[in-house]
């Protein structure tokens, strides 16, 4: 008696059709290592008629040539997440692949500013400036000896991976990743100088070097380092960064931002303060504002001025210097 998954005559995989394409899905995406490659589908008798029948009814998402994502579990995947299923699907299958760049950062978990590229860049010594294939943005650069592997992908070393988005990027996406690696991913900034030397990038040199200069560890997500280079853009004077302050009742908290020669203290007021786990813990959101309200009494009780602002003001340079000359925040 045959077993074999022939195609019925609507095109879709009899054995398969008769349990639920979604068990095909499930099945296929569970043994390619969380993705669906158009080889093993058709090893099971799905033919590329069913495959583009349920990609048109939405079944399916085509993240890269001939590999494929569960369409409900691409819709509840943040964007990060998408990028990564991404590259993955690129690089899969590749031989001498190593991604780089941006694409990089992905997959070590840096944040990015305003989105992902559409391309997968890849590290190719022989690459022509910038050449590129479907998907793919080849750079020619320095072989890295420092590669590692991050969900079965090869990528460039983490220092080399942020001097590369330093010189090649803009200076707040060069400093929003070197601030977050800085402080997140256990590297310091002598790496960072001696990978600097050793890629010796023919354009970008300059710009790397400001980026490595001006990162610190002591920016606790995108929004400081945002408002961090905003405040160096604009001619602000450089505050000093997670300022603890105590009064008698003991520990009061720490300060985004603190100027001490006008004693005003700074907050970069994200919604998530109010929202995500990590800052709400058990309490509900309306405690949390009660909990900040009570936490800035005691600090202006010190005799210290209090200025917020939100992404849309930072994000602005010119709403986020009228904020700041409000708030008699100095020129250098």
């Amino acid at each position: 008696m045959s077993t074999g998954c022939r195609e019925g005559a609507d095109g879709s995989a009899g054995v398969w059709h008769r349990a639920g394409m979604d068990d095909v899905w499930e099945a296929v995406r569970a043994s390619g290592g969380g993705l669906i490659h158009r080889e093993n589908l058709l090893r099971l008798g799905v033919t590329d008629r069913r495959i583009e029948q349920n990609l048109a009814a939405g079944k399916l998402v085509r993240v890269a040539p001939g590999v494929y994502e569960i369409e409900s579990v691409w819709r509840a995947s943040s964007s990060d997440e998408q990028q990564r299923t991404r590259i993955r699907a690129v690089a899969s299958g590749r031989v001498d692949f190593t991604v780089c760049r941006m694409s990089a950062a992905a997959m070590y978990r840096i944040p990015s500013l305003g989105g992902w590229p559409a391309r997968v860049s890849c590290l190719d010594p022989s690459a022509q400036g910038g050449s590129s294939e479907p998907g793919i943005l080849l750079h020619r650069g320095p072989v890295d000896r420092t590669t590692r592997i991050i969900d079965d992908v090869v990528v460039t070393g983490l220092a080399r991976t942020l001097v590369d988005i330093a010189a090649h990027t803009s200076f707040l996406t060069g400093v929003i990743a070197t601030d977050h690696a800085l402080r997140y991913l256990g590297i310091a900034k002598r790496e960072l100088y001696e990978e600097l030397t050793r890629v010796n990038p023919r354009y970008g040199r300059r710009l790397a070097a400001r980026v490595i200069d001006f990162a610190v560890d002591r920016s606790w997500n995108v929004f400081e380092s945002l408002s961090r280079v905003r405040m160096y853009e604009l001619g602000f004077a450089s505050p000093e960064l997670q300022v603890d302050f105590a009064d008698r009742r003991g520990f009061i908290g720490s300060a985004d931002f603190y100027w001490p020669e006008v004693r005003t203290i700074g907050e970069s007021d994200g919604l998530a303060k109010y929202s995500r786990a990590e800052w709400v813990g058990d309490r509900v959101p309306a405690d949390v504002v009660v909990a900040e309200k009570i936490r800035e009494d005691r600090m202006r009780a010190l005799g210290n001025a209090f200025t917020r602002w939100t992404w849309d003001v930072a994000s602005s340079p010119a709403r986020f210097a009228a904020h700041l000359s409000t708030a008699r925040i100095p020129r250098r």
